[in-house]
Order: C-alpha cells, then structure tokens, then sequence
C-alpha cells in the first residue's frame, strides 16, 4: 500500500514538473539574431554553437528569452536588420554598414573582441599596414568596410591581389600553398582552420599587430529589447558565467 502512494506520488510529481517546464517554454519570449557564419570558435555552422552564440543565449535566458539565431554573412546582417527579418543582429560595433541605415538602432554593451592580425609565413616579415602595398593578400569578407581608410590605402596597389572570402575556411590553405603571401583573420579563426588543415599550429606562421581589437555587439531596432540584453549580459559577468563561456572555448 506504502509503495503505491509513493509511486503515485512520484507518478504526479514528475507530471507537475513536466507541465511546469512546458509552462516556461510556453511562456518564454522568443528573439531572433542574424550572426555572420562560421566563425569557429565563436560560431560554428552545423551546430549553431560557439563562444558569441553561447554569450547571447545566456545574456538573454537570464531575461525569460528563448534565442534562435539566423545564419548570414557580413554584408548582408544590414539589410537582415533594417527589413524586420531579425530582432538583432550580432557584429562589430564599428560598422559603417549598420550606421548608413535609416533606421533607430540600439547598439549593446559590447560582448566580447576579436583581434585581427596580418598574418604570414616565417619567411615574410610585416611591420606596417604600408608593407601590404603589392603583396597577395587574403582577407573576411566586408575587410576593407570594417578596417578603416589606412587598409583600404596600403591595399589600393593590390586591386589584382586582394581577395574577400566570405568561408574563412580557406585562408590557412591559401597561405600555406604559397598562393598568397598574407592572410587578414582574427587570431583565433584562422588558429582553428590552420589546425584544421595541418593538423596542429604550424610554428612558420607569424602574427603581426597592425591593427587594434575590434569590439563586438549585438544591435537592435527596439530600445527595450536592447536594455533586456544589457541587463542579462550584465547578470552574466557578475554571477561568473561569461568567464566559464570564456573558458570553455579557450579564450582567456
């Protein structure tokens, strides 16, 4: 008799629970950011995973919000934006593409950097952005839109030997293969495809600092939406998640 009431018990328990969290499923509120893709290790296409996706997910569970996230590139996160298509979308905070809209847009407490270097192989030493002037140079997509007037002049030269590839994918092999002799990638992404490729961080390859770190944030046409973001990435920081995100992808 004992053994039925508990198992009855048990029984109504997990029923409660199952319809408390289909209740909060129910409940949440949903928000939709445009992200550029792939971008391992911030974002990873197949999985829709990485370190700025796991950053705005937790930032907005904190606020009740459920997060899908549509996978775009560079260029086209503007126009994602201004037609309603997304609630947000997730880029560098300097972005002359986002700026010439003429629409309200509420930019985000900045999430976390990127750091884009020019990057060679051991033999090709570079000090200066002047020092691209006639080399072959591979760089992400939308590069000369977000890396200012001093690149856009070094790489005027280049009109021939400069190339924009959305898939990142390809830039270790382009280098390696002595088809380009610099490649322009945050650290990071080109570490992970180098790896990739090579099967371990080659130490031919240089890293030279000609530019500064770039912020990243999420920006959104509704004021409020924005403010809910802030506060969540602000409860993230404080209670130690984000550091753990940060750990977790290796980037501390």
């Amino acid at each position: 008799m004992l053994t039925f009431v508990v198992e009855g018990t048990m029984s109504k328990l997990l029923a409660f629970l199952t319809l408390l969290c289909l209740s909060f499923i129910a409940s949440a509120k949903q928000v939709t950011i445009a992200i550029n893709s792939p971008m391992p290790p911030y974002v990873f296409e197949r999985q829709i995973s990485g370190l700025e996706i796991a950053i705005i997910n937790a930032a907005f569970h904190t606020q009740g919000y459920r997060t899908s996230f549509k996978l775009s590139n560079t260029l086209a996160l503007s126009s994602e934006l201004s037609s309603g298509a997304v609630d947000g979308v997730a880029q560098n905070k300097q972005s002359s593409l986002i700026e010439s809209l003429a629409i309200d847009v509420y930019a985000s407490r900045n999430t976390f950097f990127y750091h884009n270097y020019a990057i060679t192989l051991g033999f090709k030493r570079i000090t200066s952005l002047d020092e691209l002037a006639g080399l072959r140079v591979v760089a992400f997509l939308g590069a000369r839109t977000y890396l200012g007037q001093a690149f856009n002049d070094a790489i005027e030269s280049n009109r021939f030997s400069y190339v924009e590839l959305p898939n990142q994918a390809k830039h270790a092999q382009l280098l390696h293969s002595g088809e380009f002799d610099v490649v322009i990638s945050d650290k990071r992404i080109f570490d992970y495809w180098q790896r990739k490729l090579n099967g371990h961080e080659s130490s031919d390859t240089k890293y030279y600092k000609l530019f500064e770190k770039s912020a990243r944030d999420v920006k959104f046409t509704n004021r409020t939406l924005r403010d809910e973001f802030n506060k969540g990435l602000a409860k993230i920081i404080a209670n130690g998640s984000y550091k753990e995100i940060l750990l977790e992808y290796n980037v501390i």
